[in-house]
């Protein structure tokens, strides 16, 4: 699937946990995904991903229709809990990344 003129946006969000606060973090990320899931029609894609190597890195690839829906999104009762959630718990601000989509393989 060509997206070369798609209005899609893609966030990816780098997320580094202290030590000992990785489970608290992990809860706090899958709750976001279910909240996606449950609620967010224009959130094409919501991954979670947790480095192998270091079980306190953690990852988001997050597709979206368009912009306002990353907005939306953004602005979310399930962001919000997040951020209340993991409060004290990260090592280092989230690292985020706004990408506009240029091509993308999507299988069902």
């Amino acid at each position: 699937m060509s997206t070369a003129d798609s209005e899609i946006v893609t966030l990816v969000a780098r997320i580094r946990a202290r030590p000992g606060c990785e489970d608290i973090v992990a809860r706090a990320l899958a709750e976001v995904a279910a909240a996606v899931a449950d609620g967010e029609p224009e959130t094409l894609g919501y991954h979670v991903c947790r480095a192998g190597d270091d079980p306190r890195q953690f990852v988001t690839f997050e597709r979206f229709a368009h912009r306002e829906a990353m907005e939306a999104h953004n602005g979310s009762a399930a962001v919000a809990a997040f951020v209340a959630a993991v409060d004290g718990c990260l090592a280092q601000p989230v690292e985020i990344t706004v990408m506009r989509e240029c091509s993308a393989l999507v299988r069902g």
